[in-house]
């Protein structure tokens, strides 16, 4: 008895393919892993509102020829409707500190999908971490 030659190919194909799997997952991957857990302490959505429509995309930080910090953040809105959003970041002396040097908080007027730059210079130069924090506009 003689097997078809298309049944060996589609046998040989099931063979290769049966090891590859796919896992599910949810929104925006390129976005979702892109940040350890450590910075997450870095960037904080402080309303439920900015939690489900903006994402930060980058996030830079220098230091300038004064010694002074300085953070670039890039945020995205992941919306369909353009949203206003105010991006504030809080320069601590001390990593672990709960308060530190706060710089004025921004209005940024995002479109839908779009992304903005958002720079911050520390006020001090004995700034040593940061926090940006982004809320609705108020």
């Amino acid at each position: 008895m003689k097997t078809p030659i298309w049944a060996l190919g589609f046998g040989a194909a099931l063979l290769a393919l049966g090891g590859c799997s796919t896992s599910p997952v949810s929104g925006d991957a390129g976005e979702a892993t892109r940040y350890t857990v450590n910075n997450t302490e870095t960037f904080q959505l402080l309303d439920k509102a900015v939690q489900a429509t903006v994402a930060c995309t980058g996030l830079i930080e220098s230091v300038g020829t004064d010694g002074r910090l300085e953070v670039a953040v890039n945020v995205k809105n992941r919306d369909t409707r353009a949203q206003v959003i105010q991006v504030g970041c809080l320069f601590k002396r001390v990593p672990t500190a709960l308060t530190g040097l706060e710089a004025p908080w921004q209005t940024v007027k995002l479109d839908a999908g779009a992304t903005e730059t958002v720079r911050f210079k520390s006020p001090a130069d004995d700034a040593r971490s940061y926090a940006v924090r982004v809320r609705l506009n108020r």
